[in-house]
């Protein structure tokens, strides 16, 4: 094995090779080795020099070199490539032979050869191709170190991550339960959105109280399914009166005298409230309607006060079988359309009263004005 230190000459008009570059020549010992050893040297590189694999490999796990140039005839040359190409953060590899060929060419670059040159290589030229190897050699051998830096830390991440496994394993119910809950109210939210903007998309072409009415009562029936249905209506004196209504399995001889009864009975009760009210049992119904809760019986009653800006513009109620009553999200629905009615209903009022004031507009029960209407 032969050892010598470069005099950091340069050959006038090659390329200068990284600072401190080094190679291993894996090259059977005589001449041409020494002639090409010193070639090396008056380049400015580093260089030692071995006969075959052998010796390779124990030189270049005793030291590190940029680029290792194996002679096509050193013992072992193919298998050495191959182990170098292999190694992860390995110094690259340069084959030489004295006569090349495409298919050498090829065979090499699958072994994991950075390049190929003949030892006849002018020194501009070899300068410039070891140059090229060496400064691609370090970029690679950078880029795997900072993958194993950035490795390493993602172990300690790991690790750190592990550490706290067990704090979150012991909090995972809760988490889930939150994020359940979480999910649940975005998907009623997005749903009262979708609701609010086809109601209202709806609503807001009707300006006339008549095709108002009919609109709403036959999209809230949509919701509902089979059912009774009524909108009672203010006027200013106090009175309420039937706006609308949809006969379901009530005697058809008699269901509006009865609605426009209850008109003065329901909607007196229920205007004030605040929030819709079900009457799903006879007790409650007998407690909220007295002595005309009979007219009733056997039902489920829900009302919804139609409120805009705080007055009541009307009530509408639905009761059906009280074994099919009303469940948790019809009566959600209800109360969002009834509530975007209610304020539809206020802008009929005042598209209709637009060339009085305001304390002459009156109620959409009234008999004048053109309001007072049942579909």
């Amino acid at each position: 094995m032969a050892n010598r230190r470069s005099k950091a000459a340069r050959v006038s008009g090659g390329k200068p090779l990284p600072e401190a570059s080094s190679a291993l020549l894996v090259m059977p010992d005589g001449p041409a080795r020494d002639a090409l050893l010193g070639r090396l040297e008056l380049l400015g590189l580093r260089v030692s020099a071995v006969g075959g694999h052998d010796d390779a490999s124990r030189l270049l796990e005793e030291s590190n070199v940029d680029s290792v140039l194996v002679c096509d005839s050193a013992p072992g040359a193919g298998v050495l490539i191959t182990q170098i190409s292999g190694t992860s953060g390995g110094p690259s590899c340069v084959l030489m032979c004295a006569k090349p060929s495409l298919a050498l060419a090829l065979e090499a670059m699958r072994a994991g050869a950075s390049d190929i040159l003949t030892p006849d290589l002018d020194d501009a030229h070899l300068g410039e191709l070891l140059s090229g190897v060496i400064s691609r050699g370090r970029a690679a051998r950078a880029g795997v170190a900072r993958i194993e830096a950035r490795a390493r830390r993602y172990r300690e991440l790991c690790r750190r991550l592990r550490a706290s496994r067990a704090e979150v394993m012991s909090r995972s119910g809760e988490l889930c339960g939150e994020m359940a809950q979480t999910c649940r109210d975005l998907t009623r939210r997005l749903a009262d959105v979708a609701l609010a903007s086809e109601v209202t998309t709806l609503l807001r072409q009707e300006l006339e109280l008549e095709s108002l009415l009919r609109t709403a009562l036959e999209y809230m029936l949509k919701k509902t399914g089979p059912t009774n249905a009524a909108i009672f209506l203010p006027s200013t004196s106090g009175d309420f009166s039937l706006g609308a209504y949809a006969n379901y399995d009530c005697p058809k001889d008699s269901a509006e005298t009865m609605l426009d009864h209850l008109s003065g009975v329901i909607a007196p009760a229920f205007e004030a409230a605040s929030e819709p009210a079900l009457l799903s049992t006879w007790p409650q119904l007998n407690l909220a309607l007295g002595a005309d809760a009979h007219l009733l019986e056997g039902y489920a009653l829900s009302i919804f006060p139609c409120r805009h800006e705080g007055e009541c513009l009307g009530v509408a109620c639905f009761f059906r079988d009280r074994r099919t009553s009303f469940d948790a999200a019809t009566m959600q629905t209800l109360g969002r359309v009834t509530e975007l009615f209610g304020s539809q209903l206020a802008r009929v009022i005042r598209t209709h009263h637009r060339h009085l004031p305001k304390d002459k507009w009156g109620s959409p029960g009234d008999p004048t004005g053109g309001l007072d209407e049942a579909a």
